[in-house]
């Protein structure tokens, strides 16, 4: 069923149950495939409204705010999602708050949240990665090679879980390169244009 199928669903269900907040979530999680934010949180916002313990309403909300670059609300409707339902997996929940403390800059707060992320997850190439990042940044704020070794670590983890993606051998490069390490930085940086990477 595509999204426009989906919203014209569960539009005819609101119409007959207007009470029924799981209809108006369903429909915003179709208007977040769409790209359609705005209408995403007005359902996630009604959805709540009608219930207001319903955790994934307020992730699906963050969810929305997040793709608006709307971080600072982002964070409020996670934490509310994670405090209603801390004893399921949240993995997804901390690693979008991480990434939403990440894009805010308050790296010290995204890491605790990736270091959720991946005790829950240690699959999640991405939480590696996205806790590398933000060690290699930190790295850079405060001039400490010790913070590259961090992230060099993570993207270690990430390129094993996922060596086809190019990022990580970037950014383990870079911190390759900040440490001296300028052979293993160009190795990175050749195997990353091998997966596609096309330097600007």
């Amino acid at each position: 069923m595509s999204s426009y199928e989906k919203i014209r669903k569960y539009t005819l269900q609101i119409e007959r149950h207007p009470y029924d907040y799981d209809a108006y979530t369903d429909r915003g999680i179709a208007y977040n495939e769409l790209g359609q934010y705005e209408l995403a949180i007005s359902d996630f916002s009604k959805a709540i409204q009608l219930n207001p313990n319903y955790h994934f309403a307020y992730y699906s909300r963050g969810f929305a705010y997040d793709n608006l670059k709307q971080y600072g609300r982002a964070i409020e409707d996670y934490n509310k999602a994670i405090q209603l339902n801390p004893y399921n997996d949240n993995a997804t929940t901390y690693l979008f708050r991480g990434c939403a403390q990440k894009n805010l800059r308050n790296y010290e707060y995204a890491i605790c949240d990736f270091d959720e992320a991946i005790k829950l997850n240690p699959n999640d190439d991405y939480a590696y990665y996205s806790r590398g990042e933000c060690y290699q940044a930190l790295g850079y704020n405060a001039k400490s090679p010790s913070y590259f070794r961090y992230a060099i670590r993570d993207f270690d983890e990430a390129i094993r879980l996922a060596p086809n993606d190019y990022y990580a051998y970037i950014r383990r490069g870079e911190c390759y390169q900040v440490l001296g390490y300028n052979s293993k930085a160009q190795a990175d940086f050749a195997k990353a244009k091998q997966l596609g990477w096309v330097k600007v």
